[in-house]
């Protein structure tokens, strides 16, 4: 009897190692990249972008390039589920926080109009000329 057990004893461990998740899967299964553009309407500009209070990005004379709507680009990877985002222009006391659901992919355009910052969301990349 001791003879037929072992077999399947060893068929239910081979199948259960094989469904759960590896370290490197699960710990990609937490995090999303999201691709931020800041996009129209910036003129040497300094740009301060925070994510739950960690720094993502500081940068000044951010200007965009008019042949393309562009100034600058960068991704961040983030904890998945909600991030509070907060975007600052100090030079103008321009300040706004939203919130963003992370999943993979995830695009957000930034611009400057009429002296308010406007947001665009896009599971899409944005394209440029």
């Amino acid at each position: 009897m001791l003879g037929t057990l072992i077999p399947i004893f060893v068929l239910v461990i081979t199948i259960s190692c094989n469904t759960m998740p590896s370290d490197r899967e699960a710990s990609q299964a937490s995090t999303s990249k999201v691709h931020f553009a800041l996009q129209e309407g910036f003129a040497n500009e300094e740009v301060h972008i925070h994510c739950n209070d960690v720094n993502l990005y500081k940068k000044e004379n951010v200007t965009t390039d008019i042949r393309y709507g562009l100034a600058d680009s960068f991704e961040v990877t983030l904890q998945d589920g909600m991030n509070r985002v907060k975007i600052s222009l100090p030079k103008r006391s321009i300040d706004q926080e939203f919130q963003i659901q992370s999943r993979s992919p995830q695009y957000v355009g930034i611009s400057l109009e009429d002296g308010d910052l406007k947001l665009k969301f896009s599971d899409e990349p944005f394209g440029y000329l």
